[in-house]
Order: structure tokens, then sequence, then C-alpha cells
């Protein structure tokens, strides 16, 4: 089979982009979108309409980022102009985040600076860059007398996630100060990494990238590169090895779902936020920041799982944290981190299919179920857009299931 050119996937994502621009709610110069979401009541999750809030996984941070990567690349100023609209509503809503004590990366306010300085770069708007750079200095403080978080040690709203945002404004702004916080941050999240082997019953932290054990050791893995204590990077390599008690040959990875209205799979979960996807794209992201064997053959383990899943009868959601975009993630971080053609062209065979079959069914299923409708960076459209850049320019562009924390992770850039 012939390797779709780059060219086929940025044409969808100059044409899902425009779609996303066209949804907009739009005021006063700021944008936002009204999304499909579950909401807890009555003791039951149910489905609900909301209009998304401001961070980088769900909210107009992350649509922003990925509309203003479109528009840089097809100079197209309607979406540009929606892009800075919804950086600008987000940014309205940062100073909320640090006094909630929500820094991290995924759901809080260091994710929503790093979007507004990537973003407003791409777009060539100094204001946008300003803004984020001002909210990155007031992460930076907030987080001096000890990051706050929602959910331990979780990369997505945890300890882990308030380490990859520091460590990506270090480099984003760049800031002394945040790496000096990021350094402050990590010794605290080593810590709550249990002893190899656990003296007792399997460890409490499970499995998976978005609130496991893959998320602790990735952060930790990179505040170790940018010049922390060999300490960090133990605790790291000890964080992969716990996970390793969850993980089944043939099966995979044994990890409680990471959304409370999700049903497991039945099979092997290959999903990016509680299964191989995610799992591997830590293990692949720090092989590259210091090279281990063990990490690079359970990476290849991940693989197989994600190509198997990606070849089975295709799903209806295809968004990045539980859909096949965070799949082929998987697929063509291992070709970027790698260098491996191999993998952009399993990536881009992967993508050319997502998108074929979302023309078949007429729309890309996401959101909470397959049938939902979201925006989002991780839930919904804004996701597969990211993916869908990166297919087209995998070396340069960063792709969307994984922190910058330094170059050589989103690509040698």
């Amino acid at each position: 089979m012939t390797v779709p050119p780059g060219a086929q996937f940025l044409d969808e994502a100059a044409r899902l982009g425009r779609a996303l621009a066209g949804g907009a709610l739009r005021s006063g110069g700021r944008a936002t979108w009204l999304a499909d979401e579950m909401a807890l009541t009555g003791g039951r999750w149910r489905p609900v309409l909301a209009t998304l809030g401001p961070d980088l996984g769900t909210g107009t941070a992350g649509v922003g980022w990925a509309l203003a990567r479109v528009a840089a690349v097809t100079a197209d100023a309607a979406v540009a102009q929606v892009a800075a609209e919804a950086l600008r509503h987000a940014l309205d809503r940062c100073d909320a985040l640090v006094r909630a004590g929500r820094l991290d990366w995924y759901e809080g306010a260091s994710g929503v600076a790093w979007a507004a300085v990537d973003g407003g770069r791409a777009l060539g708007r100094a204001d946008l860059v300003a803004a984020g750079t001002a909210a990155a200095g007031d992460v930076t403080e907030a987080a001096r007398g000890g990051p706050a978080s929602s959910d331990g040690t979780a990369l997505r709203g945890g300890g882990a996630g308030v380490l990859a945002g520091l460590l990506a404004l270090a480099l984003a702004v760049p800031s002394r100060d945040a790496l000096a916080a990021a350094r402050a941050a990590a010794p605290p999240l080593a810590a709550a990494v249990p002893a190899f082997p656990p003296d007792a019953a399997p460890p409490a932290l499970g499995a998976g990238l978005a609130r496991g054990l893959s998320g602790v050791g990735l952060a930790l893995a990179a505040a170790a590169a940018a010049g922390g204590e060999p300490a960090w990077r133990a605790a790291a390599l000890r964080a992969f090895a716990l996970e390793r008690l969850h993980y089944e040959p043939g099966a995979g990875w044994a990890a409680a779902a990471a959304h409370d209205w999700r049903v497991a799979p039945s099979g092997a979960d290959a999903s990016w936020c509680a299964g191989a996807a995610g799992i591997g794209i830590a293990r692949l992201a720090a092989h590259s920041l210091e090279p281990e064997p063990l990490l690079l053959a359970e990476a290849g383990a991940a693989v197989e799982i994600v190509r198997a899943a990606l070849a089975a009868p295709p799903d209806r959601d295809t968004c990045l944290c539980h859909g096949a975009t965070g799949g082929i993630a998987l697929l063509a971080a291992a070709g970027a981190l790698l260098a491996e053609p191999a993998h952009i062209e399993a990536a881009r065979r992967a993508g050319a299919g997502l998108v074929a079959g979302a023309r078949a069914r007429g729309g890309y299923g996401s959101g909470p179920g397959g049938r939902a409708r979201n925006p989002s960076l991780l839930l919904g459209l804004a996701g597969t857009v990211a993916l869908l850049l990166q297919l087209h320019d995998p070396w340069t562009l960063p792709g969307p299931a994984l922190p910058p924390y330094q170059p050589q992770a989103i690509g040698g850039t």
C-alpha cells in the first residue's frame, strides 16, 4: 500500500479547522464552543450540553492552539481570528485557575499559558505571547509555595501535570523561575513513588498515562533530564517498574478507566488515557530523554497492541483521549522520537483510514462516546486536527499527545 502523502492530511486539517472556527460562539473578541459532556446528576452520569471552559485538555486553550497551528500552515485569516479569540477566552479565565490552585498542564493554568505563547507565536500575535508570558509568571509564582493539585500525582489534574506544565513553560517562555519551580515540584512527586518491589499488594498507583504511573514516570524523567537530581530519574524508573506489575503478556496493561462515566474496553486497552497508546508514548519520550532499553522494548509491546486495535473494525470514537486518534499519535510519536520512517508510514496509513472512515460515516465521533460532538483537544475534534497536522509534518509540528518537555520531545525542533 502506498504511503499517503502529507498534503492529504493538511487538506483535511484545514477543512476541519474551518468547520471548528465556523461553529464558534463569538462575542466581544472572545470565542467558545458548545460541547457534549458528561455530568453526575442524581447519582447517574448523564450527557449534558455546556460551553467549554478555559483549559488545554478540554477547553478553549486547546481548541485555540490547534486552530492557531492550522492557520499558521494554511494562512487562513478567518481561522486565525477565531484561534486568537479562543486563546483570549482562555487567558481571561487563567487567573481564576491560578487562584483555585489548578496549575497543571491539561486541566490548569500552565497549559493555558503555554497555549497562548505557542499559539501566539504561530499566529504572529505579540499580544497573545505577552499575555501568555505574564500568565506563565503567575503560574510560577503560585507554584513557589508548593504546587497545588486536585488529583494526587496524576499527569491530568495532579502533581505530575504541575511538573509537566512548569517544564513546558521553562522552555516556551523561557524562564529560569519556571525551571526552579519545576525543580521544587519534583521531590514530592518522586517521594510519592513507592519502593520497588512493593512490600505487599500491587501498588496503589495504577497504570496509565493520564492518571497512572506512566504520567508520573514521564514527568520525573523529564525533570531529571532538565538538569535535575539523579534520584528523580531513579523514581521515574521505579514508577515504570511498578507499572510493569500491571502488565500481562498478550493482554497489555490492566488499568482503571480514566473516566468514571466510561465503560472499560473488553479487550486490551489501546487508549491514550489508560491504555497502551499513552503508556507507549510515555516510554518513548522517557527513552528519548535518556536511553533505557527496557523502556524501548515496552514501547514496542504498546505499539503492537495499538496496531492490532487500529486494524480491528473501526470505532465511532475518534478522539485523542480514548479513541483512534490517540493510537495513531503513538505511531507518529514512535516515528518522530526514534527517527523511524516505518512508524510514520504506519501512522499515515492509519490516519488515512481514520479520514476515510469519518467521511463514510459523515463525521468524526468525539466527546463522551462516539456519537457525541465535542470540539476539544482531548475529547474532540481539535485533537484530531492537531494529529492530522502532525501526520502532514511529523518532525517539525508538535503532537497533541505529549507535553513538550524539551526540543527533542516534539520531533527535533
